[in-house]
């Protein structure tokens, strides 16, 4: 078990991580410890552990150099899927987004971090892990105790954890989620998640969920993770019209201390998971939401990080801010186990890179409506910038005002899912720009789905639009497995 005094991680720079709330439990001693520079742990003694503090020596350039990134172009925040903006391809001056990873220049006479390539897994390729029984009712209660760990999911969409417990983790199941299915929307994620899920149910709209868990009238039993999801597009930089937290869906992460009162009425919290983009950082209501966890009588152990999601097995530049609470009595070791997954902060040594190349369809297959037209592409100089890494830039478009790079899905992670997608003219306008045999072209929505780890066989019937939105919608299946593994490890 990797412990947070087994690396050292240095803050991105410009990052702007809230300042942590005044410890009041042991893992936020580890918490502090984590996030601080080195120079200052010598001032602050830890309740959480008793062994010596021991470091490994950082190695020169080991350390990914971070810049930030402008925001994309605006969208309308009606129609956004849900996935963070994408960063800027272009090497502008910074406004507020979150940094992305960069190499640095090349006059500082250090070399981007090598890091070998490998062909992420095709879900359509591998075998379903687990299958429903023929006997096997298609829903029951979740109250209905199965051997395993058991998840709700709040605002659950298509549900990367559903599928990871699916295909991958199947010592756990989504036994429960939460859906407006009084939308036609919302109807339709709803059927979707059901017939995908032999473990469980739609409980209906979060709001009536949580006054059913107030009143007792709901009993979920022993659960063992919370994953809260929120509707990001009011906190989203590249939505010039959110409203942040005064907005319709801005205004749900307000309630996240109402909905945690709510839970432990008549629950207990073991576990919890709260997911967002990068960008929710920058507000007041996630800030609270630190708070609320630190609050002494919920006995939670927390900690925080930003995700790039490539570093757990998706071939995309997604990054992904997660909150991690745990019941102090239900730590296996007493101590929350950091780093977290993911955390943008580590070095990348001895990470593999995963690319999108076994993700993809075959070039002579791609509708002719996906690709560009040659006669706008030009290769890009073997000395060009890389902005994007670990995205590969090899050619970009003369006449595109932005988001005009192209990027080789073999030698990296690649664009996916806009969050502006519904603005896009014509269809993958929503997707980076990738390059095969043929020539430069859009990523069509299947592709999409299984570069987020979905398998896509029961997915024929949506429109390209729809399939683009609940898989931008979705936290991808590599990173809910990374933190399912996770959670086996630190609980008891």
């Amino acid at each position: 078990m990797t412990h947070e005094t087994d690396v050292v991680c240095e803050p991105p720079a410009q990052r702007g991580y809230p300042p942590e709330p005044t410890p009041t439990c042991r893992a936020q001693d580890a918490l502090v410890r984590h996030h601080q520079p080195q120079q200052q742990q010598q001032h602050h003694q830890p309740r959480q552990h008793n062994t010596q503090q021991q470091h490994a020596q950082t190695v020169p350039g080991s350390t990914i150099q971070l810049v930030p990134r402008k925001t994309d172009e605006s969208s309308n925040a009606s129609l956004m899927t849900g996935d963070e903006q994408w960063p800027t391809d272009d090497g502008g001056d910074a406004t507020m987004q979150a940094p992305t990873p960069t190499p640095p220049p090349t006059t500082d006479g250090r070399a981007t971090p090598t890091v070998p390539a490998k062909p992420a897994k095709n879900p359509d390729a591998t075998p379903t892990a687990h299958q429903r029984s023929p006997h096997m009712p298609a829903h029951f209660h979740p109250g209905k105790r199965r051997s395993g760990r058991r998840i709700i999911t709040w605002f659950s969409g298509y549900d990367g954890f559903r599928e990871s417990t699916i295909r991958r983790t199947v010592d756990w199941s989504v036994v429960g989620g939460t859906e407006d299915t009084t939308t036609e929307k919302g109807a339709r994620i709803a059927t979707l998640w059901e017939d995908n899920n032999p473990h469980g149910i739609i409980l209906g709209h979060h709001r009536e969920v949580q006054s059913k868990l107030l009143d007792g009238t709901l009993s979920l039993g022993e659960i063992d993770l919370h994953v809260i999801t929120y509707p990001c597009w009011d906190h989203a930089d590249c939505n010039e019209e959110g409203k942040g937290d005064a907005g319709d869906a801005g205004s749900f992460i307000e309630e996240a201390a109402a909905l945690l009162d709510a839970i432990t009425k008549h629950h207990k919290i073991t576990g919890l998971l709260y997911e967002d983009v990068p960008s929710i950082t920058q507000y007041d209501s996630f800030k609270r939401l630190l708070t609320a966890l630190e609050e002494p009588h919920r006995g939670l152990a927390s900690s925080w990080c930003i995700v790039d999601v490539w570093r757990l097995g998706s071939p995309t530049r997604r990054k992904r801010v997660v909150v991690i609470a745990v019941a102090h009595d239900q730590l296996r070791t007493g101590e929350l186990e950091l780093p977290m997954p993911g955390d943008e902060r580590l070095p990348t040594d001895g990470l593999t890179m995963p690319t999108a190349a076994d993700c993809l369809d075959a070039a002579s297959s791609i509708p002719e409506e996906y690709r560009v037209a040659t006669h706008e592409y030009e290769e890009l100089p073997d000395d060009h910038f890389q902005y994007a890494w670990p995205s590969i830039q090899v050619g970009r478009l003369r006449n595109e005002p932005k988001n005009h790079y192209v990027y080789d899905p073999t030698r990296g992670p690649v664009a996916t899912i806009r969050a502006n997608m519904f603005k896009a003219e014509g269809p993958g306008r929503n997707t980076g720009l990738i390059l095969d045999e043929i020539g430069p072209r859009r990523i069509t929505p299947i592709e999409c789905a299984r570069i987020h780890g979905f398998a896509t066989s029961k997915l024929s019937h949506l429109t390209p639009h729809q399939l683009y939105s609940i898989i931008g919608n979705s936290v991808t299946v590599d990173m809910a497995h990374a933190y399912l593994c996770y959670f086996d490890r630190v609980l008891k």
